[in-house]
Parts: C-alpha cells; structure tokens; sequence
C-alpha cells in the first residue's frame, strides 16, 4: 500500500508533534525535524513530502523554498509560562545570555544584575511580593489566552483540551517545552480538522519525550500553590551543560542565582540585555520588600550603546562599535556576491583577504594577466557592472538581464571615435569598434549577472548616490551623465534626484526580483560614506551630499526593518561620525583612508561574519572565480563619478 509521505518541521517541538503523527495515523509515512535540521536538504525534502505540515512563522520560508501553498498544512507553536513565568530569553537570538539553565534565564536574577544587587538580595528577592509586583500572577490567564489565539490561528480549538491539561498538573518543562500529552493533544485535533483518520491510542508510552533531558524550570511554591500543586526552588540544568549526564545535577536557587552572577560577570551585560520594559515592576517589587528603588523613567537602565557618552565621548575611535544585533552571519560555505558604489569595492576586497568565498562570474580570458584584468575591470566587482550608483541602477540591470527591459540607448562613441556600452562606460579602456561588439560584450556580462544573482547566497549592494541621468523616452537611467565620457547631451535626457520613497520602492523592487530568482538570498545593505565629487542641483555641493546620503540613509533603515533577510550594515556611520574628528577622510575630504577602510571591515567580520569563518585562512577558491591573489590585485577602487571633477 502507498502511504502519504508528511514532512513535519517547525521549532523544537516539531519531532514530538511527527511523533505523535507517527503513533497516531497509521496511513501515513511521516519525517520530521526542526527547520534548522533540514534546512541544508529542504528542497530534496519538500520535493519528497505530498503535505507538509508546520508552524505559524515557518510557512513563508517553505514557500520560499519552493513548496506549494497547497501542499502546507499549520500545526500550533505551543507556548505557556503560567507554571514559569520567572523563566525568560535575554540578549539576541544570535547571542543570547547564557545561565547555568543554558539560555533561559531568571528575570528575577537579570533585574537583579542590573540593578547592581548582589547575588544573596537578589536570592531574597524571590518571594510572594516580588511575584505580585512582577505580574507573575497575572501570567496564566494571558498566557492560556495567547494559546487559544495560536490554535484559532491554525484552526482549531484548545479550550476543551486545555481544561484537561490543567486537571494533571504542571504541562510545560518551561515556556517552550510542553509535555508529550500536550502534543499529543495537539496532533489528534489537527489529524480532526484534516478529516484523517486517527489511531485512539495512549502515545505516551511509544514517543519519546526530549525535554526533560534539557532544562527544567521549577514550579516556585508561591505559584504553585495557585495551582494547588506542590513547588520547589530546584533546578535541572539540561545534560549537555553538565559534566556527566547519566546523573542528575541540581541546583539550590542560591546556586542558581550564583552562577548566573558569575555568567553574567564575563560578558557585555549592558549591551545585551534591556532591562527597561521591566524596570517599574522591579521597582515596585523592591518597594513592596521595603529596599530602595532607582529612578524608573523610560531611559533609567537603558545599555550603554544607546547612551552617547558611554557607547561615543568615553570611547576610543577605534573602539565605537555601532553595530547591534545584526540579524544574520555569512557563512564559510556561503557565496557573497557585491554591487554599488565605489566605497562597495573596499567590502570586496576585505572578503577576500579574509578568505570568504567571494564570488566573481565574469572572468577574464585565459593567459589575461592581472594587470590587464584590472585595467579592464575585471574583478573589481562580483560581475563587471561598473559602478551602480543608485538604486534605480540595479533595479534596470536585474530587469536587462532577464530581458524585461530593453533601453534605446545601445553604444555610445567617444571623441575618439571608439564606442562604449552606456550602462558601463569605462568597463572596457580601449573602447570598442563596432555596436556589434558593445551588443556581444553585454551579452555576456548579462549572463553572468544572471548566475550571480541565481547562485549567490548573500548580495551586499552599497547605496551611493540619489543623483543621475535618464533617457527621457524610456526612463533608462545611467552611471554618468551622456557626454561625461562618450555620447552627447541632447534634450532627449534629464537630471534626476530620487527622493526617499522613490529609494525604497526601487530597492524593494530589486531585492523582490532578486528573491524570485534565488529563494535563499540574504541582502546587506549600506550606505557609501563619499561625499558628491559634484552636483548639478543649484545648490551648494555639501548640502547636496547631505541631502544625497541622508535620503539613501532612511531609505535603508526602512527597508532593513521589512524582513530578516535584509539589514543594514553602518558602514557610513563609522567613516562620517563625529567621534574620529574627521580622521578617516583623507585631504581631499572624499577619499577613505585605509584606517576608516579597515575599522568598518573589523566590525563586519565581527557582527556579520559566523566566527569559525574568518579564524580560518583563505582555503582554495570556489569554481569559476579568479584566482584569489589575483582578485586581490584587481581590486583597486575605480570610481567612474571622479570624472565629474572637472
């Protein structure tokens, strides 16, 4: 008999929840494993799966991912802190403050740490006043609420099973870890909705349960007794963070809140943890027991990178640090790819020397020498576009590659005669003699557009200008204005100066395209310190500059705050910033110097680079790229707007 083939995947919970399918429907075949398990295949497991079955927030990547809206069937995430409501995450997903519990952490002993307490009032702490004060007691009822709304959401109802639950005592190991009966709950109203068939069988005694190998949170005897069950202050931290884990390690809450102090000690606290959105509850609690509070207004407690005294005056310049949570990091096996401004070069050539895989899909012809690939632009970035100075730029260039937009402007001829492609003018030095060539030559760097942007895992495109020239009839716009280096200013152009929104569209536009073609792609934006070599605004050039970055520099806060596959990296902040007293700019107050080059890529290889990345030496180079030395020697920055400075 065939049996259908159920993909299961989701949060920690989703192996209990395929489980309990397993036990439960018979009729099918079922996989199952956290998303980040199966992410590395997700393609061969989509492909293999008749229905997939996941959690609220995971749906959208599967649908990225290439599986049918069809094919995907919601299971609720579970959730519930009533029984635990001291138990919290703290710090960033991608560096979360760590316990003896592992990342789940006393909120209790955070606000504690923060408020300077020691570790014995902190332990005083814990207690009915403080609970109160904290709204733990208040916990339950939201929490059973939020639970009911996540089973609404996936279309069914929790209100009957979870009265049963209630009746058996503490459900959950922690907020995020419900008991196997919970899931198994779960799994028979979803197998219901479905219209499946289901096995009427106890699955306690056939599904493993791995919860309780991690962390289990107490039931503190003043909540528990709400829920007419016995408490403790023991806790269990899970086996992997203890030295042997065949027995059982417990902790006193002294111990516990002891060796979190100690945790805490060795890392960045300040600029880790929040402790604003808690601090009146705190404050009142430590009222209620008689100890003296702290002011409680809303930037009482507040990190030190959000005070510009601590995090910019009282720090050395090559010290500040403006970079807080960067939502993702680039891999050693990821492919980044860049595109923009001139500034963008120096992030390319610092990929390299630090041995990422840069990825370069328009290469030179064999027995090219490096001088002659550099001389003609081979390198300099992932494909030989030029510079892309706006974001309308990048969004035609996607769109010529996949042939969407034919502009009326082919070749331009030079006051030598020779002529040059207009979307690049200087790409080729000695120009070229026929259209024909312009046409072939484009062709091909179309072509290796497209397998940049079909390949690539991270597109890192630095934003430039708001400044440039189009062609009237068709609104192709270009890196410089016509006449500048070849053709003629007529009247069939125009100057144009793209405003905030018009940024945001186009950039959007861009990344949307770009994510039609290549699911996976993760983007860095940033914005190019350089001031304007000129502006044709009548204006004064350094208004215009400000202008220029200020639109580009909104542009990218609004588009970084759209999805998680998207942040802004403050490239322009670090080489701008007050707090280097102009020391990064060399005489000419445009040119980066190699310190400014060198400070903004010490702080990308920290915050946007996995660690194990960068520790290593450049390994071989992946196919079709350049040979790494010589990639390097290409790199120097070629700026084609300098040819404005007339």
């Amino acid at each position: 008999m065939v049996r259908t083939k159920i993909l299961v995947t989701g949060n920690c919970q989703s192996p209990i929840f395929a489980n309990c399918l397993r036990v439960m429907a018979p009729q099918w075949e079922v996989r199952g494993n956290e998303f980040n398990v199966l992410i590395k295949n997700m393609e061969e497991h989509i492909n293999w799966a008749d229905y997939i079955y996941t959690q609220t927030g995971f749906a959208q990547h599967l649908k990225d991912a290439g599986a049918a809206a069809d094919r995907i069937r919601l299971f609720p995430r579970m959730s519930y802190s009533g029984f635990h409501p001291d138990g919290v995450f703290a710090g960033p997903a991608s560096q979360r403050i760590m316990s003896p519990l592992g990342p789940i952490n006393s909120l209790i002993a955070l606000m504690a740490y923060a408020d300077g307490l020691s570790a014995r009032d902190a332990v005083s702490l814990f207690c009915d006043s403080t609970y109160r004060e904290m709204g733990y007691y208040r916990r339950p009822g939201v929490d059973r609420q939020l639970l009911m709304d996540e089973g609404r959401r996936v279309g069914i109802d929790l209100d009957r099973a979870f009265t049963r639950w209630e009746t058996s005592g503490c459900f959950f190991y922690v907020g995020i870890h419900p008991k196997v009966d919970v899931v198994a709950s779960v799994a028979e109203l979803v197998l219901i909705r479905d219209n499946e068939s289901v096995r009427q069988i106890d699955v306690t005694p056939y599904v493993p349960d791995p919860f309780p190998a991690l962390s289990v949170w107490p039931v503190y005897p003043e909540i528990g007794a709400r829920f007419k069950q016995k408490g403790s202050y023991v806790f269990k931290p899970a086996n992997k963070y203890i030295k042997n884990e065949n027995l059982v390690t417990l902790l006193t809450l002294p111990e516990f809140v002891e060796q979190s102090f100690e945790m805490y000690s060795k890392i960045d606290f300040k600029s880790s943890f929040n402790p604003t959105p808690y601090s009146a509850n705190f404050a009142s609690a430590r009222a209620a027991l008689g100890k003296p509070t702290r002011s409680t207004h809303p930037y009482s407690g507040i990190p030190a990178h959000q005070n510009w005294r601590k995090a910019v005056a009282a720090v050395q310049a090559s010290d500040v640090d403006p970079v807080v949570n960067f939502k993702f990091r680039i891999g050693a096996n990821d492919l980044v790819s860049t595109a923009g401004s001139c500034f963008a070069q120096h992030v390319a050539r610092a990929l390299v020397r630090n041995g990422l895989q840069y990825q370069i899909t328009e290469t030179p012809p064999p027995g090219t020498t490096a001088e002659q690939a550099a001389r003609r632009n081979f390198g300099v970035f992932s494909a030989r576009y030029g510079n892309i100075y706006t974001p309308k730029q990048l969004m035609q260039l996607i769109a010529r590659a996949y042939g969407q937009f034919t502009p009326i402007d082919a070749a331009w001829k030079r006051s030598d005669g020779k002529l040059v492609d207009p979307f690049r003018p200087e790409i080729e030095p000695d120009g070229f003699v026929t259209k024909t060539e312009v046409l072939a030559s484009r062709d091909e760097h179309l072509a290796s557009v497209r397998r940049m942007l079909e390949t690539t895992d991270v597109f890192v495109f630095t934003m430039g200008l708001t400044e440039g020239w189009r062609r009237k009839a068709d609104g192709a716009v270009f890196p410089l204005a016509p006449g500048v280096v070849a053709g003629e200013m007529t009247d069939d152009y125009e100057f144009v100066n793209y405003n905030a929104a018009e940024v945001v569209a186009d950039v959007r536009a861009a990344f949307e395209a770009v994510t039609r073609i290549n699911p996976r792609c993760r983007f860095i934006l940033t914005v190019s310190p350089v001031p304007l070599v000129a502006t044709f605004e009548r204006r004064h050039v350094l208004t215009a500059t400000t202008y220029s970055k200020s639109v580009l520099r909104a542009a990218a806060s609004e588009i970084a705050a759209s999805g998680d596959n998207v942040d802004y990296f403050p490239s322009y902040e670090i080489i701008t910033g007050a707090f280097n007293r102009g020391a990064y700019f060399a005489e000419d107050l445009r040119e980066v110097k190699p310190e400014g080059v060198a400070h903004v890529m010490r702080l990308f290889m920290k915050h946007a680079v996995e660690p194990a990345t960068h520790a290593k030496s450049a390994g071989p180079d992946q196919e079709n790229s350049v040979d790494r030395r010589q990639a390097e020697s290409m790199m120097e920055v070629v700026c084609e707007e300098e040819r404005l400075d007339v």
